[in-house]
Formats: structure tokens, C-alpha cells, sequence
């Protein structure tokens, strides 16, 4: 009698109804369920729901994202019941090599992976990768030392060479050369060879990416391919004076993604709004001197990154407008002030990431101008120097902060007291020279 009393507490009334249910009956129940459901849960019945757990059909359309509580040996078990997975999204790891690896092992359908809040894998990893899943379709990822979130599978991809042209030279470090990839190209030697390629294939062209001397014509050409959706534009020659106007690619109405390296006179400013309608990545690293007014762009970025350039305040005065904005990175930026965080605080309150590393004219005041974002999941404030008080607030403040990147900061003590008060927070730390160790290990 015992017994019968635990099998009914565990199988609750008409469980047997339901295991005994057609396939086609169980596949639409499942496909109300979540991936971790479908992997940790359904498989473990019986063997026809492990069977149908694996269905292709309720993949298609799922994301793995994992959630924080996971560890990388958790979420490589979730990954070894997900051959069907086709889509995964990673927010937070220490090792995402062996995360890759296991995706690489198991996950032999994949189409898209992203990784946020700068994760990424190594580059061998990514070339393994784009090798054993040739079918990827979206690997978003930094691989470290890079500033960019590139695309692997769009500049690189084994795609129709019609919609997509990745240009560099052999020595280029802006967009990573993988080795004994057809699809890239390595750079003409004249501006006339860069220029024919690019018309060759205007009609078609959807993905490119050039790192070259950025001259006017050549620029003029990129702003005829009107079809594009992705554009990558490195300038080699770190003193060429040619003048750019972002304003000029007016005609690329179909931009999604716009990344600009080493831009040193760039002009974004003028009196029209919302200039690519569907851009939803900007990424501006390394320029100096820019005249910027971000409403001119786009109102609906969910992605900006303006590491290591020559902004200041006034740029990014109309930041608020930017209501979609949930990852900001103005790392490495000598001019922006707190000033600045008040236009990110005033209409950013969707913002999940946050890099204001070695920004050395702010101060740790912004922790509490940025109450206002309080879905904000990750924070780096690499270099800061910190006062306890304003520190202590930080569970009361962000109450969904997953990860605080305070490197190169002496904060032993914040840190220990903070782990303490949250202890689902990974807080990263380095307490050698910030010349001596940047690389995971060293944290």
C-alpha cells in the first residue's frame, strides 16, 4: 500500500493517458515546452519520449540560452540531449572552448550560435567550428584580443560568392583570416581592382567586409551596393585624408549590421533621423575626431559599441532616444565623462551589458545614476577606483546583475563582501599591472 502511495505521488493522474497518447498528439504538447524541458526532462520517461524529445520539428524555431545557475559542465550535459539544436545564445562562461567543443560533438544541426557580453571562442575553435558545421549561419562572436563582434558564419561562410565578398590583406588583423577559405579574397593591389570586384557583384551583394586604404572612390563604390545588409569597412592606412560621411551610405536602406574600424575623420552628423531604419548592431572602435549624432543613424540599435575612439559627451546626447539599446560598450574612452551616463540612464532602461572600462574621467558616481536600468545583467568598470559605499548599494541597485568585471581595480575587500551579499554573481577581478595579464586565466 505504501508503494502504491509513492507511484501515485511521483505519476500524477492520467499519466498513463498521456504516455499512451499518438505521436502527433505528444509533438504539439511538447512544443509548448522550453529546450531545457525538452532535454532534461522529457527524455528521461520512457524510450518513445526520449525518441520524440529529439523530434527536428521542435527545434526549429528553439533557443538555448542558459541560464545563469548553469555550470559549463551542466550546460555541455544539456547540449549532449540537444542533437537537433539549432539555435544557442551564451551570456556568461569561463571556459567557452569546451562549450564549443561540445556544440562542435553534439550539435550537428546548428544554424546560429551568439555569444554576448564578450564571449567568445579562441580562433582555432572558430575555425574548427566553420569546418565540422559547414551549414552555420550566424557564429556572433569575439574572439579575444578583437573588439568586434564578427559574424564568422556570414564573412566567412561557404555561401553564393554572389552575396558575399570578404577583402583582405594577408596581414590584416581587423577581420580574422581563415585559412584555406575560399571566400576570401585577398586584397587587389590598385584601388581600380578593389573597386571592379565590388561592382562585379553590386547586384547581388548582401555581406562585405574590406579592410584596405580607404580612399573616396572606393568608399563611393561601397555606397552604391545598395543590397547590403551586413558591411564591415577597416581603413589600413591609419593616415589617409580622405573625408567620410557615414551619411553618404543613405542608400543601404536594407543595414543591419555597420562596423567602422579606424575611421580618423568621420562625419555622422546631420539633420535627419533614423537613417537605416533596420540597423540594429553600430560598432565605431578606433576613430578619432568623429562628428556623431547616434538619432541620425538609427532610434532602433539594440547593439552599440564606441570602444577606444575620440567621443565625447555631446555625441551621445540622444543615446536616450534609443529605447531598444541592451548592449553599450564605451570602453577605452579618455573624454566621456558621468555626464555621459546620465543620457545612457535617462532612456537605456532596457540595457543588460555595460562596459565603461578605463573611461578615466568618470568615477564610480555612475553606479547610482544607473539605478534606472535595473534589468542591467553585466557591468565592467575595469580600472575603476571604487569607495566602499557606493559599492555596497550595488544588490540594492542591480538586483539582476549577473557579472561585475572589476579588473585592475583594489577592491579585495568590495569584492569579497559583494560575493558574500550575492553569491550568483561572478565578479571578475586582477589584481597584477594591467600590462602583466589580461587573458581569463590571469582573473
Amino acid at each position: 500500500m505504501e508503494d502504491t502511495d509513492v507511484e501515485m505521488s511521483i505519476w500524477p493522474v492520467g499519466t498513463t493517458a498521456l504516455i499512451d497518447m499518438p505521436d502527433v498528439v505528444l509533438l504539439k504538447i511538447f512544443s509548448y515546452l522550453n529546450a531545457e524541458d525538452l532535454a532534461m526532462t522529457i527524455p528521461y520517461i520512457d524510450f518513445r519520449w526520449n525518441v520524440l524529445s529529439k523530434s527536428p520539428m521542435l527545434w526549429k524555431d528553439i533557443t538555448f540560452t542558459p541560464p545563469p545557475h548553469l555550470t559549463e559542465a551542466d550546460i555541455i550535459q544539456h547540449l549532449q540531449n540537444m542533437p537537433e539544436l539549432r539555435s544557442f545564445r551564451l551570456r556568461r562562461a569561463k571556459y567557452v572552448d569546451v562549450i564549443m567543443t561540445a556544440i562542435i560533438l553534439h550539435c550537428k544541426h546548428i544554424r546560429r550560435i551568439v555569444m554576448e557580453w564578450k564571449r567568445g571562442p579562441s580562433k582555432p575553435r572558430v575555425e574548427e567550428l566553420m569546418c565540422f558545421v559547414p551549414q552555420i549561419e550566424c557564429l556572433d562572436v569575439v574572439i579575444p584580443g578583437s573588439q568586434f563582434n564578427i559574424d564568422f558564419a556570414k564573412f566567412y561562410g561557404n555561401f553564393n560568392t554572389d552575396t558575399t565578398l570578404t577583402m583582405l590583406n594577408r596581414w590584416s588583423s581587423h577581420l580574422y583570416t581563415i585559412e584555406m577559405n575560399p571566400s576570401v579574397v585577398c586584397l587587389p593591389d590598385s584601388e581600380e581592382g578593389i573597386r571592379k570586384m565590388m561592382v562585379e557583384r553590386m547586384q547581388h551583394l548582401e555581406t562585405l567586409g574590406i579592410a584596405c586604404n580607404l580612399t573616396s572612390n572606393i568608399f563611393s563604390t561601397i555606397c552604391n551596393c545598395t543590397n547590403l545588409r551586413y558591411l564591415f569597412v577597416s581603413c589600413e592606412d591609419l593616415q589617409t585624408t580622405d573625408e567620410i560621411n557615414i551619411y553618404h551610405l543613405r542608400a543601404l536602406n536594407h543595414l543591419e549590421s555597420l562596423q567602422l574600424h579606424c575611421l580618423q575623420r568621420c562625419i555622422i552628423g546631420f539633420k535627419e533621423s533614423c537613417l537605416f531604419p533596420r540597423l540594429f548592431k553600430l560598432e565605431i572602435v578606433g576613430s578619432g575626431g568623429a562628428l556623431f549624432r547616434l538619432t541620425s543613424i538609427s532610434i532602433n540599435l539594440r547593439h552599440l559599441n564606441l570602444q577606444d575612439s575620440a567621443f565625447v559627451d555631446e555625441n551621445l546626447v540622444d543615446i536616450s532616444l534609443c529605447k531598444l539599446l541592451i548592449h553599450l560598450d564605451i570602453s577605452d574612452n579618455i573624454n566621456l565623462t558621468d555626464k555621459c551616463i546620465e543620457y545612457v540612464a535617462y532612456g537605456c532602461q532596457n540595457l543588460q551589458f555595460l562596459d565603461v572600462s578605463y573611461c578615466e574621467n568618470m568615477t564610480d558616481g555612475i553606479l547610482n545614476t544607473l539605478q534606472t536600468c535595473r534589468d542591467l545583467q553585466a557591468l565592467r568598470m575595469d580600472g575603476f577606483h571604487f569607495k566602499e559605499e557606493n559599492c555596497y548599494q550595488i544588490p540594492a541597485l542591480f538586483p539582476h546583475l549577473k557579472e561585475f568585471s572589476i579588473k585592475h581595480s583594489d577592491v579585495y575587500n568590495i569584492a569579497r563582501d559583494l560575493q558574500r551579499n550575492m553569491p550568483s554573481l561572478n565578479i571578475l577581478t586582477c589584481f597584477y599591472s594591467y600590462d602583466s595579464c589580461d587573458s581569463e586565466e590571469d582573473i
